[in-house]
């Protein structure tokens, strides 16, 4: 998976993770996904910036066009499993904290 497509990943994660206050088990979540595809020094470094993403402020519209925009780019370089592992880890991250 490229660096582009990754960084993709991990805003849009932020963005989904953010939307009612990022819980210790929606971070744990992604800590496990990155540890599954990354080396340990990379986690460090993808979990800095997802929490730069959360940190970020926007107005729901403009969040709503990001969302449009990183899932066209993501559609764009991954294959049909890797497209299926980034759904079932946005839905884990939404059940993660057990308010939809």
């Amino acid at each position: 998976m490229s660096e582009p497509i990754l960084k993709a990943i991990i805003r849009l994660f932020a963005l989904v993770a953010k939307e009612d206050q990022v819980s210790e088990l929606e971070r744990k979540q992604i800590k496990t996904f990155l540890e599954d595809h990354l080396s340990q020094k990379a986690v460090a470094v993808q979990l800095a910036l997802f929490d730069e993403y959360v940190q970020e402020t926007g107005n729901l519209s403009d969040e709503k066009n990001l969302i449009q925009n990183i899932c066209a780019d993501i559609n764009q370089e991954v294959t049909q499993k890797q497209k299926a592992v980034i759904i079932i880890e946005l839905v884990s991250i939404i059940l993660a904290d057990s308010q939809i």
